[in-house]
């Protein structure tokens, strides 16, 4: 499991998670975009927003997994009790900051 994991190994798993997530962003807000613009444009935009989401998502992910590190001994219950940590910090910043600016971009994007 992710959690017996030497100190190297566990970032290589958060590395590829992030990864994997920018991806799946890259390829929504293509889709999204590729309805109301060019292809050019389209990608240019899903580019710009994968970058915006995957960077605030990943500093947050981040700052509580060290956060969560300095407190908790390596095992189980420390990523249990970070994912429980993260999901919640970073709804609350989706919903009060990220989701605005995101808005916020589309429009001067326009």
């Amino acid at each position: 499991m992710v959690w017996y994991l030497n100190v190297p190994w566990d970032r290589v798993v958060i590395g590829v998670v992030l990864i994997l997530y920018a991806a799946y962003m890259l390829w929504e807000h293509l889709v999204a975009y590729e309805r109301i613009y060019s292809p050019s444009r389209a990608l240019s935009q899903a580019m710009l927003k994968t970058a915006y989401w995957t960077a605030g998502y990943g500093l947050t992910f981040g700052a509580v997994f060290w956060a969560v590190s300095q407190f908790l001994p390596a095992g189980r219950n420390r990523y249990m009790v970070g994912v429980a940590v993260w999901w919640v910090v970073s709804n609350v910043l989706s919903a009060l900051v990220w989701q605005p600016l995101s808005r916020m971009i589309d429009n001067l994007l326009d």
